[in-house]
């Protein structure tokens, strides 16, 4: 649905006003084009069940439908005339329809009913005939001939063999739908029920329709409480779907803003997190600029206040008693009431011992941190928890259990390459390899289990070794491997389904095209490629040869590859000085067959002006992949060739045309932030900087051609985006500041073009507070001083600020 609301909405926003979704008087007497178009691709859906006929009632009750003097017919079929009705009554245009005059032509048509609503679909495009004289009267209309008319109703310009496909496409229809089955009514009616609950522009289709239950309530704060120091609850009366961090702001009583960290939306409540803490018995006045709801109500300038007072601890406990080495224990503590209170009671606020120090020490903050190492899977404490001044609020003796890893998950296991494939090698030949596996533990890194096992469900096809995963490909078919994994007590496995294939062989290969011609001594060679295939259908390298038939019209050609596969044939006039035509032979080592292309000499035609090309693609790279398979090239080259009126290229500028201080060709324009020219060549200018820019072409002063050069940024550490995390940060004094910006858990991320974060990113950073926060344009430190600053932080050219709070 979300992909043809904006359809609905635009073919809505067409009609005249009566006829607008916001207006409620169309129940009574004509439904608006939203409702004729939301029945029409409603009887598409199939989330249909049993009981059509209480979708009918609920539709009959909402006055969506009248039904006749026999019920619903909730089983009957739809038939084409009848449909004509339909959306002429939907479509509001019923009168316009049964008074418009008999102008079908279908002969199994004379009907005084039924005459007006045909010629009325058939001159608005929306129904065809059977034929060009028969209108198929009395035939049912089948799914695929709605999709048709569906299509039609929304304007989308498609061929009748492809209305189906295009509407499931759109998503208007399901791809497991009966294209030649019938439309039922009963269907119809249950989807339609559905349909009102579809959102358009934010809103429900029967909330546009003004029906009842559909109502929508604005959206109202209805008050700001806080359970802790760190945090403020908002309460809303309706369920919120936005806030964004920057339009909630805090003040105290004395005016003094706290800074807001991040909002969090979960039903009718929103957490704001805050950098720094709230003060007991201090009035704080929160103020919401702006708020929406699920319904699309928007809330505007709201505020509440409330002052804070810190709650009593009632209850506290470990949060894991199995930990991974090296963290710090974490405890949960709750109020009377069950409110997360933990991050107003810090570890200092307990007294907490260890009965194996060596496995979790006390630190001098406090807090239990679990041993970086262990020895073996029952490395274990008994600790204990016990408020400061109040020794009923006891997590009492808890077993603690480390462990090097608490989940382990494998995140790689390929065997042969990233499909899972193994080719034989030489005459289908026993292939040998080693399996490539990775394992992580729960945050992501990489672990090194203590045992591994490797083992194949089919060894008449592939081996391999239980332990260190070298594998022998024996013949083809196809094998599953499982492989496992155990660290610290937890154990995972992974299984894939290897082919094997036999020995990869060229089998066939493609032309780019069926001939070629060379202007009589012009010196431009004709260029065309080959693609060399395997039996699986996979690009394969070979030898490709070219063979003139008379090489005093048509040299050999000369063959370069390009890629894996793929290569480019350059051939150009011999040594004769006559016209004619030959034959060209592609021959491909390993494949029998070769094929053969025309090739002719022709005698140049009148020049009539330029062709501009660039030899490189119209696509380069300002960073490029590690994987070559991605990347594109780093730059191209503009060519310009003389043509003649028959458009054959008769001659071409000499590169040095490009040069020097007053060039006859020249590229524009020269102040571009997307490329840069070297002569003919174009590369970007700036790393990270894509686009589309429009190089201009001139020879002699004149503009001869345009080249559309796309600048794209492949590699893998390239950003391509930037996630502000939070608004305002707290940190510790001897704190990574950098790491706490830009780091693994930071307050900003970065993403590829692969959605995938980047793991180095460098950010340019200024400060407000130079004696709290030293960030002059590079990278940002603390100074050793509590206080706050606002920074203002550059990642890849894009700009964000963000405040933090520095404490001891």
């Amino acid at each position: 649905m979300s992909k043809t609301s904006h359809i609905l909405s635009k073919q809505n926003s067409q009609q005249p006003k009566q006829f607008r979704g916001g207006e409620k008087k169309v129940m009574k007497k004509s439904l608006s084009l939203l409702v004729a178009i939301a029945m029409v691709f409603s009887m598409f859906a199939t989330l249909v069940s049993a009981d059509g006929k209480a979708a009918g009632q609920k539709l009959q009750d909402l006055g969506i439908i009248k039904g006749t003097s026999a019920g619903l017919d909730e089983d009957k079929e739809w038939l084409r005339q009848d449909v004509t009705v339909l959306l002429a009554r939907l479509l509001g245009a019923e009168s316009q329809a049964e008074a418009h005059a008999n102008t079908h032509g279908f002969a199994d048509l004379d009907s005084k009913f039924y005459n007006g609503y045909v010629s009325w679909a058939k001159e608005k495009g929306y129904f065809n005939g059977e034929t060009d004289t028969r209108f198929g009267v009395g035939n049912p209309i089948t799914n695929q001939q709605f999709a048709a008319v569906l299509l039609r109703v929304l304007n989308v310009d498609v061929e009748y063999a492809e209305a189906f496909d295009k509407a499931v496409e759109l998503e208007l229809v399901s791809a497991d739908l009966d294209k030649a089955a019938n439309a039922v009514r009963g269907n119809i009616y249950e989807s339609l029920v559905t349909a009102l609950d579809f959102k358009i522009d934010g809103k429900k289709l029967g909330t546009i329709l003004g029906l009842k239950g559909y109502e929508i309530t604005d959206l109202e704060l209805v008050k700001a409480s806080a359970a802790v120091a760190s945090a403020v609850t908002l309460e809303f009366n309706d369920k919120v779907a936005t806030i964004n961090n920057e339009d909630v702001t805090i003040q105290d009583e004395n005016g003094n803003e706290v800074y807001v960290s991040k909002v969090t939306v979960d039903g009718n409540k929103a957490t704001v997190e805050l950098a720094a803490t709230l003060t007991e018995n201090i009035a704080y006045t929160v103020s919401v600029a702006k708020a929406v709801s699920a319904e699309n109500s928007i809330l505007e300038a709201a505020s509440s206040s409330f002052t804070y007072k810190k709650a009593e601890a009632a209850t506290v406990e470990f949060k894991n008693t199995t930990v991974a080495v090296g963290t710090t224990l974490e405890l949960v503590v709750k109020d009377a009431d069950g409110n997360d209170i933990s991050k107003d009671y810090p570890s200092s606020a307990f007294n907490i011992v260890s009965s194996q120090p060596s496995v979790v020490s006390i630190e001098n903050d406090g807090s239990a941190k679990a041993a970086s190492s262990v020895t073996n899977t029952n490395y274990i404490s008994v600790v204990n928890a016990t408020l400061n001044g109040n020794d009923k609020v006891t997590t009492g003796n808890v077993i603690i259990t480390v462990r090097e890893a608490l989940a382990l998950n494998i995140t790689k296991l390929e065997i042969g390459n990233d499909k899972n494939t193994v080719h034989l090698g030489p005459n289908n030949a026993v292939t040998v390899g080693t399996a490539s596996v990775e394992v992580k533990d729960q945050a992501g890194q990489l672990v090194n289990p203590t045992s591994v096992s490797f083992r194949s469900s089919n060894p008449s096809i592939l081996v391999i070794d239980q332990t260190s995963g070298q594998y022998r490909a024996v013949q083809e078919g196809s094998a599953t491997v499982t492989y496992s994994a155990t660290l610290s007590g937890s154990t995972v496995s992974k299984s894939v389904v290897v082919t094997v294939r036999k020995e990869a062989v060229p089998t066939s290969f493609d032309l780019s095209v069926s001939s070629v011609r060379v202007v009589n001594g012009s010196e431009v060679p004709a260029t065309f490629d080959v693609t060399v295939k395997d039996q699986f259908g996979e690009k394969i390298d070979s030898t490709v040869t070219v063979t003139s038939a008379d090489t005093a019209l048509i040299l050999d050609g000369t063959v370069n590859k390009i890629t894996k596969g793929e290569y480019k044939v350059t051939v150009a006039q011999g040594n004769g000085t006559s016209n004619g035509n030959t034959t060209l032979t592609i021959a491909v080592e390993g494949i029998s067959a070769s094929k053969r292309i025309s090739a002719s000499v022709v005698s140049p035609g009148t020049a009539a002006g330029y062709i501009v090309e660039a030899d490189g693609g119209l696509t380069i790279d300002s960073y490029r992949h590690s994987d070559v398979s991605k990347a594109k090239p780093e730059s191209t080259k503009v060519q310009i060739f003389l043509k003649d009126t028959a458009g054959n290229k008769i001659g071409q500028i000499d590169e040095n045309d490009f040069a020097g201080t007053n060039p006859v060709a020249k590229l524009e324009p020269a102040d571009s932030k997307l490329v840069k020219f070297n002569g003919a060549e174009i590369s970007a200018k700036a790393q990270g900087v894509t686009g589309t820019e429009n190089v201009k072409v001139l020879y002699n002063g004149v503009q001869i051609g345009t080249l559309a050069i796309t600048v794209v940024k492949t590699s893998e550490n390239a950003i391509d985006r930037v996630v502000q995390n939070q608004t305002s940060i707290t940190v510790k004094l001897g704190t990574d500041l950098q790491a706490a910006l830009v780091g693994p858990n930071g307050a900003f991320t970065a993403y590829n073009q692969y959605d995938e974060k980047v793991p180095s990113v460098t950010a340019n950073v200024i400060s407000s507070n130079q004696n709290v926060v030293a960030a002059t344009g590079g990278a940002a430190s603390l100074s050793g001083n509590t206080g706050t600053a606002t920074l203002n932080v550059e990642i890849e050219g894009k700009f964000f600020v963000i405040n933090v709070v520095v404490t001891n």
